[in-house]
């Protein structure tokens, strides 16, 4: 089973990545997170943070996505989740980077605003 899993990691959809020139931090996230997400990047800008963004398509966790990971001291795993299993299952597969993959998430029955997103980042890097 585990070669199964990592033989798919690279045929499964690949990642989408944005880059910023000179972007320190890192975002991640998954489907209908990607546009407030966006708009939180275009917020985070104006105030002089930039920021990577990567939008996973699918699980097992392709090994670029490892390869993004590797680039930053700070990676935010953005989700509309209570128990941010994203971030979860993103430390189970890299367990040495894990102290560096934080998540800014909230589940309350809508979805996450530009807002909140930009917010939660500012505060936790403050």
């Amino acid at each position: 089973m585990h070669k199964k899993t990592e033989l798919t990691r690279d045929v499964l959809p690949q990642p989408v990545i944005d880059r910023m020139k000179d972007a320190k931090i890192a975002i991640v996230s998954y489907g209908t997170n990607d546009a407030p997400i966006a708009e939180a990047r275009d917020l985070l800008q104006v105030q002089g943070v930039k920021t990577d963004y990567l939008r996973i398509r699918a699980l097992p966790l392709a090994h670029t996505i490892h390869d993004f990971i590797n680039e930053f001291d700070h990676v935010y795993v953005v989700e509309n989740n209570l128990d941010a299993q994203m971030t979860q299952i993103i430390r189970m597969d890299m367990p040495e980077k894990a102290d560096r993959i934080l998540p800014i998430n909230m589940c309350d029955g809508l979805p996450l605003t530009a807002r909140f997103i930009s917010e939660t980042l500012l505060e936790m890097e403050g």
